[in-house]
């Protein structure tokens, strides 16, 4: 998830951050578009789901994806790194993000 541009509500609006972009965090469920999420801040300590853009191993190195999926196709800075396979599209996998960056 990131800010959403020019955003002037409080709290801010979020939106899916793309391939390459850089993210604040992930939400844990779904929500309408316009309803309120909470985000899971990127720095918060332990481990995160995330949905697959496709298949990858684990250990993979993980990169943002396009509609706020993640995948090892280097795309921008990594983020994280995979703790379980992705199989296919759409897999929901444990991930670890590395705020520290590689």
């Amino acid at each position: 998830m990131k800010l959403k541009a020019a955003t002037t509500t409080s709290p801010p609006e979020v939106e899916y951050a793309g391939a390459g972009e850089q993210h604040i965090g992930h939400t844990e469920r779904d929500a309408a578009s316009g309803a309120e999420v909470a985000i899971r801040l990127r720095n918060a300590e332990g481990t995160r789901k995330a949905t697959a853009a496709g298949a990858f191993s684990i250990g993979a190195t993980i990169y943002g994806a396009a509609s706020g999926k993640v995948d090892d196709a280097i795309s921008g800075t990594a983020f994280g790194l995979a703790l379980e396979a992705a199989t296919a599209d759409g897999d929901i996998v444990e991930i670890i993000d590395d705020v520290g960056g590689y």
